[in-house]
């Protein structure tokens, strides 16, 4: 069994045990590092799409409970790094070269969302100000995830959406048309346009959208629900989960080692 096959299969058998009987039991925290296997140190494509895929799964279970392991906080910050450390290949780097302001931006939404989530910051009062209140790091996670989520999908799709969310093209996804240059794509049609790529990462996609389906415990379409339920209330300042942040960080790391392994970078 190859070593991406069994990161897959130890996330998987992990979500079966913890959902035995109905429940949830949380029995062992990182079943990627109990095996033996440090998700940090992985550095071949389909390992990291493995790890993209199985994080997920044992991130959130059913009844939206979210479990952050060692094996996330180990998985995110070195996995980003070998990622966006210049030059990047993901981001079109050239030694010598200034990036294109938007991918400095997407470099910059990585950085946040993985530092913020990582790191048990506390925003506390200070002399000068001491009626502010404690805001803990991870909370602010959320309001950036689904930025850096979007610009992800957005770079991939380019052939259909240009990086400030305009069509690029006309074209029709699901029940929706858009024009060239008219209106806003939505997270949800990118993530339908998506799953229309090379096998692969539909595979990928779908099980990370059907393990979001398993969570709700819901038939409706989970790239539309993920956007209604839970991108548009963070948006819009309504509510803030945490649980947000693990499906965004993983699926946006998912999307870009496809590109890179589509692009031949």
């Amino acid at each position: 069994m190859s070593r991406a096959a069994e990161i897959r299969q130890l996330c998987r058998a992990y979500v079966s045990s913890i959902h035995k009987g109905g429940g949830v039991r949380i029995k062992s925290l990182t079943p990627l590092l109990s095996a033996g296997i440090n998700p940090g140190e992985l550095e071949k494509s389909d390992e990291i799409r493995a790890a993209c895929v199985g994080l997920t799964q044992t991130g959130i279970c059913k009844g939206e409970n979210v479990i952050l392991s060692e094996d996330h906080m180990s998985f995110w910050p070195n996995v980003t790094k070998r990622l966006l450390d210049p030059p990047s290949k993901y981001l079109g780097e050239i030694e010598g070269k200034r990036l294109p302001d938007e991918e400095l931006v997407l470099r910059q939404l990585f950085w946040t969302v993985v530092n913020l989530i990582t790191h048990k910051w506390w925003f506390e009062p200070t002399e000068d100000q001491p009626g502010l209140p404690v805001v803990q790091a991870q909370d602010l996670a959320p309001y950036v995830a689904f930025p850096l989520l979007e610009q992800v999908l957005r770079k991939y799709l380019s052939d259909h959406v240009a990086r400030n969310g305009r069509p690029a093209r006309s074209f029709r996804v699901g029940k929706n048309s858009y024009k060239e240059g008219n209106g806003m794509v939505r997270l949800s049609d990118l993530l339908l346009l998506i799953q229309e790529e090379p096998k692969p990462l539909q595979r990928d996609l779908k099980q990370i959208l059907a393990h979001l389906s398993f969570v709700w415990g819901k038939s409706e379409d989970p790239s539309l629900e993920l956007a209604r339920a839970w991108r548009n209330p963070t948006m819009h300042g309504e509510s803030s989960f945490i649980g947000t942040v693990p499906v965004a960080l993983n699926l946006s790391l998912l999307v870009a080692h496809h590109q890179v392994h589509r692009d031949g970078a």
